[in-house]
């Protein structure tokens, strides 16, 4: 896509949207399979740690690479995560493959939860140069070494007065889409792509009302409580369970479950008897490396290191151990995961899920980072 004559990430999404509702009227194959080439282009040259593209503004510019880079103007617009999450919505309900509802996570949980203004802080305007009132979502996202808040999308100042910006208007799309998307009712029976706390109404294998009740607090935890009420004697439903990003050892009660490989699902039926059951996984700190830098990630959770949090210049090199060490602590208020992870020097490098950094704007010491320089 970075190839392209034109480069402009979620305009070119946007058109690929249209071309998928294209192959929905006609019913044919071509169309469908140049959107899932194009998705497949994004994902192996223009989609970064999390799940965004366009380090040069909002332009396709084989951002894989370009993520690690310094980047002194702005970048990964918060409407390219929401565009490529509805995107990923929609081919999902026309293919069942489970990979796009992998995508709308990592994307969700990392860039959009992490546009999100949860400290009310005004904004730095780019157009007007002047700092605005403050507005629900942040417009781009930083990887390497820098602040966010730093621009606003889009920016438009109403005659009547106030102000609004792209960004801050898709955002709210975004948020929806991922409840919307944890629970699905199919033919087959009941799609769970996240565990959740809540409850699902629908029909059983007999056709009668039942009720699903649900416990968790992912991505925090790695635990599903599931209990299936009602209906008439003998109604079961059957469960598709989807397994979150980079889980291992996911297990049903205890015993193990496998994944169906085609479309990347855990089947499971459940007797509405009011039995508790209980799904349970493993998760791992992943180190990845590029350009000499790493970065990190818990699940689908992309880590981070920030200024605010533990007072270190987070441009300079670190240097790894062979083996990872690492130690879960315990969340403070905003975070999913909070873990120190031990250097070949015996100091520790505290690393938090990236949704929950860099949120105070206006502070001195407000940088956020990524990729993490290595010693060479």
């Amino acid at each position: 896509p970075y190839q392209y004559p034109v480069t402009k990430a979620y305009e070119m999404m946007s058109f690929y949207e249209g071309l998928l509702a294209y192959y929905e009227i006609t019913g044919e194959k071509k169309y469908l399979e140049c959107v899932t080439n194009f998705i497949e282009n994004v994902v192996l040259t223009d989609l970064t740690a999390i799940g965004c593209s366009g380090c040069t503004h909002e332009l396709f510019d084989h951002s894989s690479i370009m993520q690690t880079k310094p980047h002194e103007n702005i970048m990964q617009e918060t409407c390219v995560a929401v565009t490529w999450m509805r995107l990923s919505a929609r081919l999902f309900f026309l293919t069942g493959e489970a990979k796009y509802l992998d995508r709308i996570e990592k994307s969700g949980f990392n860039d959009l939860y992490g546009s999100l203004n949860t400290e009310h802080q005004e904004q730095h305007n780019l157009f007007t140069k002047k700092i605005v009132k403050a507005m629900t979502f942040d417009s781009y996202s930083p990887l390497y070494d820098k602040e966010r808040g730093q621009g606003v999308g889009g920016y438009l100042e109403f005659k009547t007065g106030g102000h609004y910006g792209c960004c801050v208007a898709i955002g709210a799309c975004g948020v929806a889409l991922m409840p919307l998307m944890a629970a699905l009712i199919a033919k087959e029976g009941l799609i769970l792509s996240l565990p959740f706390q809540g409850e699902i109404k629908a029909k059983g294998n007999k056709g009668s009302l039942i009720l699903l009740k649900l416990a968790s607090d992912y991505p925090t935890s790695q635990t599903l409580s599931l209990e299936a009420l009602g209906g008439e004697e003998g109604e079961e439903v059957l469960l598709y369970f989807r397994k979150p990003i980079d889980a291992t050892d996911l297990k049903f009660d205890g015993k193990a479950i496998d994944i169906e490989k085609e479309k990347g699902f855990a089947v499971i039926s459940l007797k509405c008897d009011g039995k508790k059951h209980r799904l349970s996984f493993e998760r791992f700190l992943r180190v990845s490396y590029l350009d000499g830098k790493a970065s990190f990630s818990y699940g689908s959770l992309t880590l981070a290191g920030d200024e605010a949090k533990s007072d270190i210049d987070l441009a300079s090199p670190i240097d790894l151990p062979k083996k990872t060490i690492c130690k879960l602590l315990s969340p403070e208020k905003g975070e999913y995961v909070r873990l120190a992870l031990t250097l070949e020097d015996g100091k520790e490098l505290l690393l938090t899920d990236y949704e929950s950094c860099g949120k105070k704007w206006n502070e001195k010491k407000n940088k956020i980072t990524v990729w993490f320089n290595l010693l060479a």
